[in-house]
């Protein structure tokens, strides 16, 4: 706990700060950088759900929190591969497939609830 609060610091306002502003701002675009190469958020998303699903399955001899955490960890790198990689276009065909079905079983209102909220 030592080392955590000595890593931290108050800004002029007196408010705790565990990372600068400058590495929050890299950290913004690399994750824009990540769903521009993985062809969107949801197609990201439903592709680190389904590694996770299916490697949570298929590996039954290990627990299933570690299982889902490989199979998420490796639908993430694998679905920002680039386009000629078969790989990495598996990946994003099961993103697209996940995220529309997700948006056919809720009609897309979760999408539409999503927008709501930004246009506040």
């Amino acid at each position: 706990m030592a080392d955590l609060i000595s890593l931290a610091k108050r800004d002029s306002e007196s408010q705790w700060q565990l990372v600068s502003p400058k590495t929050v701002a890299d950290m913004r675009v690399a994750l824009r950088n990540y769903v521009q190469r993985a062809g969107g958020a949801k197609q990201a998303t439903g592709a680190i759900l389904v590694g996770a699903t299916v490697s949570a399955a298929c590996l039954r001899d290990l627990p299933y929190v570690p299982a889902a955490l490989l199979g998420a960890s490796s639908s993430a790198y694998a679905v920002q591969l680039p386009r000629d990689s078969r790989i990495g276009e598996a990946a994003r065909e099961a993103g697209r497939g996940a995220a529309s079905f997700w948006d056919f079983v809720t009609g897309g209102s979760w999408q539409h609830a999503q927008h709501q909220k930004r246009n506040r």
